[in-house]
């Protein structure tokens, strides 16, 4: 990925449980898992928009990526290593591009051949469903 500058995602304000929150919306790129990355942890509050970027309706694709990988940081040691650690922050950018996912039908909706891609979603503790 380039600069932030040509990656901005819109925010949309929305209620959640009673709770106003912000989302994040797709810009022209297509699929994106680390938006639904994204906006699964903001969902759960485990990420908190800056209030900057609520007052400007953006976030840059760099501060999205530096936002996840300080979540990632803080994660307990049980969770996360430094070689770990080191192949999330190489990973996470090119996860704006979309996700490939080999699906397996013998272990239920949420079956996947695990990949790196994959391993992202469990260390945040996010499954991975399909239809």
């Amino acid at each position: 990925m380039s600069s932030s500058t040509t990656h901005l995602y819109p925010l949309k304000p929305i209620t959640f449980f009673q709770t106003p929150t912000h989302i994040l919306l797709q810009n022209a790129n297509g699929p994106c898992p680390l938006l639904s990355l994204a906006n699964a942890l903001i969902l759960r509050r485990t990420i908190t928009l800056p209030n900057r970027n609520i007052s400007t309706c953006v976030i840059s694709f760099d501060e999205l990526v530096e936002l996840l990988a300080n979540i990632a940081i803080d994660l307990p040691s049980s969770a996360n290593n430094a070689t770990d650690l080191e192949a999330l922050l190489k990973l996470l950018p090119s996860m704006a591009r979309g996700l490939d996912v080999n699906v397996t039908f013998t272990n239920g909706v949420d079956g996947y051949e695990f990949t790196e891609e994959v391993g992202v979603f469990d260390l945040f503790g996010i499954p991975l469903t399909h239809g």
